[in-house]
């Protein structure tokens, strides 16, 4: 499941994970699941056709994340492998970095965080230009949701509904890109968690199915518009 919070200039996006390191650190040779947060750049096009075209929206490369993961053998709610990458080099992420408050409590930690992106921002190493005044505070009225979304997901992770190797598609350790869908100032919903793995070329990897939130189901199940480059490093 993937969710997508869009703004003006960057959003956030959050999904179900069920992660297999091929390169782990000591002690983590376990998989591990959970859910992922991001902040991301959002890009939006001009109109395809005629000025009734749908507009379409890039969501782009990353410039934050949250992974609030533990080891597939532990308790719910442990978050013993719960880390953050407060840095990007382009799309790699820099290394995992583990906060005690953070795995103490992740959601208040999380809601601190992006309630005051500018500071994130800075901290992070990111120019201020990446960031607008109305991105600032669309994302900080939104964290209430956000937060209650990662809730949700974590929720059904423990549960055994999501966040599982068995009803996942197999990923490489990087994601091709595959087309979603989001509306400006809505959530994108996607089914089934990535599960990251070494393995088959991405050429090889089927395409996830994609649909509107329950409100506005089109016929096909598909929305076109958004091109979604995903990475799947740790």
């Amino acid at each position: 499941m993937l969710y997508a919070f869009a703004f003006e200039r960057v959003g956030v996006v959050v999904s179900d994970l069920y992660f297999i390191d091929p390169d782990p650190m000591p002690g983590q040779e376990t998989p591990e699941r959970g859910v992922r947060v991001e902040l991301r750049i959002f890009e939006q096009g001009e109109p395809v056709g005629s000025i009734y075209a749908a507009r379409p929206i890039t969501v782009g490369r990353p410039l934050w994340r949250v992974d609030l993961l533990e080891d597939v053998s532990s308790a719910p709610g442990s978050f013993d492998r719960t880390h953050h990458h407060p840095g990007f080099d382009g799309w790699a992420p820099g290394p995992r970095v583990f906060v005690e408050e953070l795995s103490a409590d992740p959601l208040p930690w999380l809601a601190g965080k992006l309630s005051d992106v500018p500071a994130l921002l800075k901290e992070t190493g990111v120019p201020p230009g990446e960031l607008t005044e109305a991105d600032a505070a669309g994302l900080h009225a939104a964290v209430p949701e956000i937060t209650d979304t990662v809730r949700r997901l974590l929720e059904r992770v423990w549960s055994g509904e999501l966040g599982r190797r068995g009803r996942a598609r197999l990923r490489a350790g990087h994601q091709r890109a595959d087309q979603l869908a989001v509306a400006p100032g809505a959530a994108l919903a996607a089914d089934g968690p990535t599960v990251l793995a070494a393995g088959a070329p991405p050429s090889q990897l089927p395409a996830p199915r994609c649909r509107r939130p329950p409100t506005e189901v089109s016929p096909q199940g598909w929305l076109p518009g958004v091109t979604w480059p995903l990475t799947c490093s740790s």
